[in-house]
């Protein structure tokens, strides 16, 4: 190597400071000799980045070093370097000139433009994730299995806090882990062992997971624990940061994102906690003596704790991960150092275990199709995966998954001092249409004087719209849809808010004979129960806007002028004209994997409106009785060779 030459000369008495030649011998400068250290040793590569971020690649004992230019580590490095070649220390001047120089050849020069990661890369295809340790070695996973390479075939940065992670090992189990995350629920389980595995991808949208409960219950504890499998780190658990600013420091210099204790998240930490979570930029001021910016653009999985349910505002908690950590009895608290001494012995093999989790779902991800996509369907897709890499019964996870949205939902309603008296205008009512101010008056004189005082009321029309629409969802998931900024027909044109019933499902009150179960929206029931039977009448010549099949049954009144109709086939709902042509069918159906009646008489059966999962649905024999079954189904001809089928 050049740098090795350099030595020698120096050693043998030639003075690398003077060019060789015929012409005058001329002095070089230190900054000069710094970078002909550096170029031409062969030690550092400089590189870009794709958003055009230079970024050098050090050799430092015996292992590869990535660090921005703005990281004092590179300066203490260069630093090192001339001492070594010269036994001499380098003027500040002179090093500010070098790294100025060696910059512009990174941004701008002939080198290599190359991704840098933060603890883990990859994509669907294989994953690297940085152990962190001083060999620079990484673990590799992939849809076959992972190993650990000491020749990590991507560029890694590691911050200050940065710690090494312990390497995995076989034989392992995830269960070892709820020997020191204290979950109250296999529901619970479910939920974090998803979040912990997504957060070892490189590639979001994450879930926040949330966690509360009483002191006592070891919600800290559960941080620790979590953040020591992701992302080891100095400083494992932040405070509420100040704002937008050190939020985006904080996801800078940390693959996971945990804030401990939080009595309170304000509106703008909800907001960028859930851009962070799903993925944005974030631009700040870099000097206070240019106009520049600084951009972060990131994506993290996120943890926050605190006693109460301090997530309340609607998109944050449909982001979220609800889990209620319980109390922790006397008899089976350990010390700290009881429990962390036994936590480290373990780490390695449910380290291993987590890797064989994540391996497994790599190879179930592609295959995996929702019926339904919830809220954060990325995320939603990786939990089925990694459900059926651990064996679970199909809707396992999405069980708990909505379970989860469900508290969610309900808490973000509870928090919304105005959602009471609305409700129930809108249920003395059957729903809204007017203007904004009519309704806000509307609200006010529903409400009493506590109401009215509670931190978060609208003090007027304009306030109570944005109100609105930010428990949109939460509305429709409790049977309301509201409409805002409706053009008024009358000459005065003016905007309305319409809220109107929509489609909720009901719960199926026993499995009894009973006459066809009427699955109608919160508006009017059908007069007679046996007007339209859900197997046995459907729309002429109506398809389902969603999946384009002829399933759709009749479901129950939508107002005077329409009525509501849902797909059997993928679960939506239409809104029909009542002038609809309704025919009567004979189509015998049966769920698609083969399975009957288990009462044993074999008849033929029909769907039910309810579904029971994500996967099954309630079915109806012919002999009157109802039962779980699967979600799909399949025209039935056994029993009617002249039946037709219906029209895909």
């Amino acid at each position: 190597m050049v740098l090795e030459t350099v030595y020698s000369n120096q050693e043998s008495g030639v003075n690398p400071s003077f060019t060789s030649g015929n012409g005058p011998k001329h002095k070089k400068s230190p900054s000069s000799r710094l970078l002909e250290f550096v170029e031409c040793g062969r030690v550092c590569e400089l590189f870009r980045t794709p958003d055009g971020t230079p970024y050098a690649t050090a050799w430092l004992d015996g292992r590869w070093e990535t660090w921005g230019f703005q990281n004092t580590n590179f300066a203490l490095w260069l630093k090192k370097r001339f001492f070594e070649g010269t036994g001499m220390a380098i003027a500040e001047q002179a090093l500010k000139d070098a790294l100025g120089v060696l910059e512009g050849k990174a941004r701008w020069g002939a080198g290599p433009v190359r991704d840098v990661s933060l603890r883990t890369a990859g994509d669907v295809v294989s994953i690297h994730y940085d152990l962190a340790d001083e060999a620079g070695r990484v673990v590799e996973v992939t849809s076959g299995g992972w190993r650990v390479r000491s020749d990590a075939p991507v560029r890694f940065r590691r911050t200050k806090g940065t710690m090494p992670q312990d390497a995995p090992e076989t034989g392992g189990s995830t269960s070892l882990l709820w020997k020191y995350v204290n979950a109250g629920s296999d529901s619970d389980r479910v939920l974090i062992l998803a979040w912990l595995t997504a957060a070892l991808r490189p590639t979001g949208p994450y879930a926040v997971l949330n966690m509360n409960g009483e002191q006592g219950s070891g919600k800290s504890t559960n941080s620790r624990v979590l953040r020591a499998l992701v992302d080891p780190n100095a400083a494992p658990l932040r405070s509420e940061p100040k704002d937008q600013r050190d939020l985006a420091i904080a996801a800078h210099n940390n693959w996971l994102v945990a804030l401990d204790n939080l009595s309170h998240v304000s509106p703008d930490l909800s907001d960028g906690v859930c851009r962070l979570a799903t993925g944005a930029g974030f631009a700040t001021r870099s000097l206070y003596l240019n106009d520049e910016e600084a951009l972060f653009q990131a994506c993290r999985p996120v943890l926050i704790n605190g006693i109460d349910e301090v997530a309340n505002r609607s998109d944050l908690l449909n982001r979220s991960l609800s889990i209620t950590v319980p109390r922790i009895e006397a008899i089976k608290r350990r010390t700290e150092a009881e429990m962390w001494s036994s936590f480290e012995a373990d780490r390695p093999r449910i380290l291993g275990a987590l890797f064989d989790v994540v391996s497994a779902a790599m190879c179930h991800l592609p295959t995996v199709r929702l019926i339904e996509s919830p809220r954060m369907a990325d995320f939603a897709v990786w939990g089925v995966a990694m459900e059926r890499a651990m064996g679970w019964p199909d809707g396992t996870f999405l069980g708990a998954y909505e379970a989860s949205q469900d508290v969610g939902t309900q808490a973000a309603l509870e928090s919304c001092p105005f959602v009471t008296p609305l409700l129930s205008i809108l249920e003395s009512k059957r729903g809204w249409d007017g203007t904004p101010t009519a309704l806000y008056n509307q609200i006010r004189g529903k409400a009493d004087v506590d109401e009215r005082m509670q931190q978060g009321w609208p003090k007027s029309a304009g306030a109570l719209s944005r109100g609105l629409k930010r428990i949109m969802p939460n509305l429709r998931s409790v049977g309301w849809n509201v409409q805002m900024g409706v053009k008024s027909t009358d000459h005065n044109r003016t905007r309305k808010i319409v809220i109107t019933p929509c489609p909720i499902s009901a719960d199926i009150q026993g499995t009894e004979n009973q006459d066809a179960l009427q699955f109608a929206p919160p508006a009017e029931k059908w007069d007679d129960p046996e007007q339209y039977l859900p197997g046995h009448h459907m729309p002429d010549g109506v398809r389902c806007t969603q999946c384009g099949l002829p399933h759709i049954r009749a479901t129950g009144h939508a107002g005077a002028d329409h009525v509501w109709g849902r797909c059997l086939s993928c679960a939506s709902y239409q809104m029909l004209p009542v002038t609809t042509e309704w025919v009567m069918t004979d189509d015998k159906v049966r769920p698609e994997d083969g399975s009957r009646c288990p009462f044993g008489c074999d008849d033929p059966t029909y769907p039910q409106e309810q579904t029971y999962g994500p996967h099954q649905r309630w079915w109806r024999c012919y002999c009157g009785m109802l039962w779980v079954g699967s979600a799909a189904w399949v025209p039935d001809y056994r029993e009617d060779p002249i039946l037709e089928p219906l029209a895909a």
